[in-house]
């Protein structure tokens, strides 16, 4: 709530590094927006803030953009925006995913640097095609942070939680289908169903 975010401000007006910030509130009011955005304003590293929750009051939400408005930064509320909502394989059954395959993470396409569960997703709403190998970047579906790909999320809040049944470091594959057996085919240099 407000009194984490004036905390957070505090740190930040210190001096960070930051380029983004990547925020998760059950409420964000007037007065910690604003004190998000003096901060923000004062830390001229800071491009990105994303607000992990639309209990956002919209003077709170102008308030962080006017932050970033002189720098072409932007501020997002994650349920406004596709790519940072929770995607699933089975939603009945709380299975993260896509309805090509179950993940708990959305890849960052290198090409484009928006967020997809999988290459397919990206490809059927985009002018251009997904290189999954040159993916570098992940965000898990359960804390929804931004971090480097790998097979769990490194968080604390997370706790190593898995991305995924099966993951292959050399495609950026994932699938958490643990019916399927899949192997890395050295020969092919790609992911295939089946024992090798």
């Amino acid at each position: 709530g407000d009194k984490g975010a004036t905390a957070l401000a505090t740190i930040l007006q210190a001096g960070s590094g930051l380029t983004s910030l990547n925020l998760s509130f059950t409420r964000l009011g007037d007065e910690g927006a604003r004190a998000l955005a003096v901060s923000a304003k004062q830390n001229k590293s800071i491009k990105e803030i994303i607000v992990q929750h639309t209990g956002v009051g919209e003077n709170g939400r102008l308030l962080l953009e006017s932050a970033l408005g002189q720098r072409d930064g932007t501020v997002a509320l994650s349920g406004e925006i596709p790519e940072l909502s929770v995607t699933y394989a089975d939603e009945a059954n709380g299975i993260l995913g896509c309805r090509h395959y179950q993940r708990g993470c959305k890849l960052r396409a290198h090409c484009c640097g928006k967020f997809f569960t999988c290459r397919f997703c990206h490809d059927e709403v985009s002018d251009h095609v997904m290189d999954r190998t040159a993916t570098q970047e992940m965000m898990c579906m359960t804390c929804m942070t931004r971090q480097p790909i790998g097979p769990m999320c490194t968080t604390k809040t997370c706790g190593g939680r898995s991305m995924a049944h099966y993951y292959c470091n050399k495609c950026k594959f994932f699938d958490g289908d643990n019916r399927k057996s899949i192997y890395h085919c050295p020969y092919c240099e790609t992911c295939r169903v089946g024992k090798g």
